[in-house]
């Protein structure tokens, strides 16, 4: 399950559960099969808000896709496998950042860190990789955070 928190002051000190929770159980993907998916990811694109974990399916690593149905996020739908990992059979921690008209998708797999760095799909919401590296060994869940300027700070 994913879970929501909204918090209850402006120094994110107390927080609070809505009854809404979970916002997203393996009833939301039924009756697809999908394993170890975790780590939710949020982003927006196209006017629409979008959630990716990581996760597993028939041996294969992969990142599913849910896309927000409502402005307070707490009703989603599945839209499917955003991105399938070529070797792997688990991925953790997506984390995606438009730079330029690419995209760069960071996932978490067997101790190290990977760029994927490619296109989406708008209207399938499907991620091709282009081209991918290593970005950084033990550097597990690795973040990119925004800045207002539109560049991206990576924290590993």
């Amino acid at each position: 399950e994913q879970w929501s928190a909204v918090p209850l002051d402006r120094d994110l000190l107390q927080w609070d559960k809505p009854d809404s929770n979970p916002v997203v159980s393996e009833a939301t993907f039924h009756p697809a099969q999908i394993g170890e998916w975790r780590d939710p990811f949020i982003f927006s694109e196209g006017g629409h808000t979008y959630m990716l974990t990581g996760g597993m399916q028939d041996g294969h690593g992969i990142v599913p896709i849910f896309r927000a149905i409502d402005a307070e996020l707490t009703k989603w739908e599945f839209r499917g496998v955003f991105f399938q990992h070529r070797t792997t059979g688990s991925v953790e921690c997506p984390n995606i950042a438009k730079v330029g008209n690419k995209w760069v998708l960071f996932v978490s797999v067997e101790g190290r860190v990977e760029a994927h760095v490619g296109v989406i799909d708008d209207r399938a919401m499907r991620f091709t990789s282009e081209h991918e590296q290593p970005v950084l060994e033990g550097a597990y869940a690795s973040q990119l955070m925004p800045k207002p300027n539109g560049d991206h700070v990576y924290l590993g």
